[in-house]
């Protein structure tokens, strides 16, 4: 056990540690509280202490000391045995101690509201129904699955089942009571996650709303929760037992759709409603971006669309990836000129600098973003797309510029024609960019998706071949620069993300058929029909091959039909990508 512990907390702090020459993630205090191992263990401590306070008070436990002893540690050991499912199912979000308020927190409150309504609903429990049909089953598991994700969501409906049914329900319940509050709460807590793990809108909150009530209302009327034998005696009382069983889960998901904004920003989490919200190009700062920087606006939305069909491949978030390509750049607002993609006919202004002047501005474009970022309230995860997803790469342009301008000096210098001192010092370090590397799995799809666009653009018109050799030498170029090492990134999910950037390359660099002109004076030199005599030859082929003769294993095209096709292309379309080139040729 101790070398298994050893092991892991040995490549736990390799993991945590920054690579060698990579500047180190700022993190603020809240982070460091975020991280803290010392705050981690004082929250277990807390939800022991607040569970054996709320067992305590349940007229379930025994009444004298050796009774309360026991039932105490056996509280004590079901939440203990609850621990290492959580870490289990927090998987990387078990590093952030909010993830444990939020998750356990939920829980508390799911169960202080069972005490709750056992003690409101006491006097008017019937023999048409009784306190199980007030429960809020799914509430726990809502909140926890938006907010965190299905696994905790799982564990959240797990956590109720297990300390609300032995607890938590007072003592008069009988044995099959804590098996009807067991199967509503693990039913209701699944058809929970299963409806909510892929918010898209609030109205979805609504929807599971409305099915887990009517799940609930079923299953009270099938285990005899909801006595429907009074049917006859008092229809009343029973359709308001239907009513409340089916309308406490439609008003928990209604009051939940509107506490969720409070907690995401309360703890800083970001749900799919979330990114969703700020992938709006109506917002200020995309509106900015469009206005002042159209070419790096147009490079933003190209990016997106390379890193969401690259994240969807390998099970990533695809809507952080699209909002994080919007936003990478927006530092290039500050100088937008001294980008090429946003200088359209005008000088270069890099001619009048040095190269080095040059990549300092080129760089800056990350700090500048960083600071734009933070003014406008962006969430963290935005921040660190900005400030990472260039890593400690090279401006190798500006760099190789730096050493051929170096070179031509010292050959001056070697010819006379200049002082020793006049030749500039090039520090490699100047060149590269402050990093960190991309320390996620999304950061760093929006990282190789941001350079293989601009490196592919660059490149105008390729082929399918050249493409796919582009970007086999622009990935293998960053795994060995050790640029995807903190991301998270595997050797199987760069296969898939190289293949998900060649298919969606493709359908952007289309190729399309070249438009004629709409000058009706406009002399056609060249008839754009085949020539007779093909068509005479095809009709003889033709006429053999009906007669049973061999055809000729060589029929003479237009000389459109004679070019070496490219792969992915059609005949008939390049037979006409080749008689309209010809013609314009011809014109020209």
């Amino acid at each position: 056990m101790f070398q298994f512990l050893k092991k892991h907390a040995a490549a736990a702090a390799k993991e945590g540690a920054p690579p060698e020459g990579a500047a180190s993630v700022s993190r603020s205090a809240g982070d460091r509280l975020d991280s803290s191992l010392a705050v981690s263990v004082g929250l277990c401590v807390l939800v022991f202490i607040v569970l054996q306070w709320m067992g305590s008070y349940s007229p379930h436990w025994g009444k004298s000391i050796w009774h309360h002893v026991s039932e105490a540690f056996l509280l004590f050991s079901v939440t203990l045995a609850l621990m290492p499912m959580y870490w289990l199912c927090a998987g990387s979000l078990r590093r952030k101690n909010k993830t444990f308020v939020v998750t356990w927190g939920a829980v508390l409150v799911q169960l202080l509201f069972f005490g709750f309504i056992r003690h409101v609903t006491a006097d008017i429990t019937s023999d048409i129904g009784n306190e199980l049909l007030y429960i809020p089953y799914m509430m726990a598991p809502l909140i926890v699955t938006v907010l965190l994700g299905p696994l905790l969501g799982m564990f959240a409906t797990i956590s109720i089942c297990m300390l609300g049914g032995f607890f938590i329900l007072p003592e008069q319940y009988a044995p099959e009571k804590q098996v009807q509050f067991w199967i509503l709460s693990s039913l209701s807590g699944m058809l929970t996650v299963l409806l909510t793990h892929n918010l898209r809108n609030r109205a979805q909150l609504l929807r599971a709303g409305f099915f887990v009530g009517l799940l609930v209302m079923v299953l009270c009327c099938i285990m005899g929760v909801i006595n429907l034998q009074a049917w006859d005696y008092n229809l009343t009382g029973v359709l308001v037992c239907l009513a409340v069983a089916f309308g406490v889960s439609m008003l928990t998901s209604v009051l939940i759709s509107g506490v969720l904004p409070i907690i995401e920003g309360a703890f800083k989490i970001i749900t799919p409603i979330s990114w969703l919200e700020m992938a709006d190009m109506n917002c200020p700062l995309m509106k900015r971006l469009q206005m002042e920087a159209p070419g790096t606006f147009h490079h933003c939305l190209m990016v997106a669309q390379l890193a969401e069909a690259a994240a969807e491949a390998i099970g990533a978030n695809p809507i952080e990836c699209r909002v994080e390509a919007y936003y990478h750049d927006i530092g290039k607002m500050q100088n937008p000129l001294y980008f090429i993609e946003n200088i359209m006919d005008g000088p270069n202004p890099h001619d009048e600098l040095t190269p080095s002047m040059s990549a300092r501005i080129i760089i800056d474009h990350v700090q500048d973003g960083v600071a734009l970022a933070r003014e406008n309230n962006l969430p963290r995860p935005l921040v660190d797309v900005i400030e990472q997803h260039h890593g400690t790469s090279l401006a190798y342009f500006f760099y190789r510029k730096a050493l051929q301008y170096r070179d031509e000096i010292l050959s001056r210098v070697e010819s006379g024609l200049a002082s020793p001192d006049d030749v500039p010092e090039v520090v490699e370090s100047n060149f590269r960019y402050k990093g960190p590397n991309p320390q996620s799995k999304e950061t760093g799809i929006v990282s190789l998706a941001d350079i293989v666009e601009s490196a592919t653009r660059s490149m105008g018109k390729i082929s399918c071949e050249e493409m796919q050799k582009r970007v086999d030498e622009l990935l293998k170029q960053r795994v060995v620069d050790g640029h995807l090492d903190d991301s998270g990134l595997t050797f199987g999910d760069l296969k898939k993300i190289r293949n998900s950037f060649i298919k969606t390359l493709k359908s952007i660099h289309h190729n399309r058929i070249a438009y004629p002109s709409h000058n009706p004076e406009a002399k056609i030199e060249k008839n754009v029909l085949p020539d007779v005599s093909v068509r005479e030859q095809e009709e003889k082929a033709v006429k053999k091959e009906s007669e049973g003769k061999a055809v000729p294993e060589i029929m003479e095209l237009p000389d459109a039909g004679t070019r070496t096709l490219q792969e992915g292309k059609s005949t008939e379309a390049e037979m006409e990508n080749g008689a309209v080139t010809e013609k314009n040729e011809t014109e020209s």
